[in-house]
């Protein structure tokens, strides 16, 4: 499954380091469009969400992005 056909749904994202996470997608960024930083570090895509279940860093409700190098596998969810 493709990052840009993951916006509004939610999903399972499993990542390369095994952590696993239940989350709304709400923003979708395209390769194109995240430049590079100051310092020449390039992310790639990435998928901005909102935490469905609480992970180790957030509780239910918050937002962060997810860069599609850091994840394994995606699944939709109910």
């Amino acid at each position: 499954m493709k990052l840009e056909d993951t916006l509004g749904k939610n999903i399972k994202i499993i990542c390369i380091d095994g952590t696993v996470l239940r989350v709304k997608v709400i923003d979708y960024t395209s390769e194109l469009d995240n430049e590079p930083d100051d310092d020449g570090n390039y992310g790639g895509e990435y998928i901005y969400v909102r935490t469905l279940k609480p992970t180790q860093h957030f509780e239910v409700g918050g937002e962060f992005a997810v860069h599609g190098y850091e994840i394994k596998q995606i699944e939709l969810i109910e």
